[in-house]
């Protein structure tokens, strides 16, 4: 079995200062649709069985143009969502640095796997993420092959 972990496209960029809630759980731009077009022509000659994705926006929308290349319904996971990153997604990293100096230092550090303040650390991320992958394997054929659309951050915990 091949499982191929494929980060969503390019999403909207907004600014640290945008209210927006939709920043939170962005779209994606149309550089990421064009990226996500020419995935799902590549993946055309790799015999996915199946796709998997996110159900964070920009993993949907990634894996809607990828599954209509290969004529697959997407099946959708929160448990495939992006590391939950807190207050600094809320704050950004100038004022979490402030704030919390001692979080900055060590997490610049990257001696060990700390959460972000209120958010998730990468083993809080495997544990949710990791038994999706397992059901995954163990509902299909040696010989299939997955898609897995979701996320930098999860990609990097499950390599890891």
């Amino acid at each position: 079995m091949k499982l191929y972990l494929l980060r969503h496209g390019l999403q909207e960029e907004f600014g640290s200062s945008d209210i927006n809630p939709d920043r939170l759980n962005p779209d994606l731009s149309v550089f990421g649709r064009k990226q996500a077009d020419l995935l799902g022509k590549r993946l055309l000659t790799h015999g996915i069985s199946a796709i998997y994705a996110s159900d964070l926006k920009r993993a949907v929308q990634t894996a809607e143009i990828v599954s209509h290349h290969l004529g697959l319904a997407a099946k959708y996971e929160s448990g495939l969502r992006e590391i939950d990153m807190g207050e600094v997604l809320i704050k950004g990293w100038d004022q979490i640095k402030v704030e919390n100096p001692t979080f900055y230092r060590e997490f610049q550090q990257h001696n060990s796997d700390i959460a972000y303040p209120g958010g998730e650390s990468g083993f809080d991320v495997q544990q949710r993420a990791m038994p999706i992958i397992l059901k995954m394997v163990k509902n299909f054929p040696a010989d299939s092959n997955l898609a897995i659309v979701c996320h930098g951050g999860v990609i990097m915990v499950l390599l890891a």
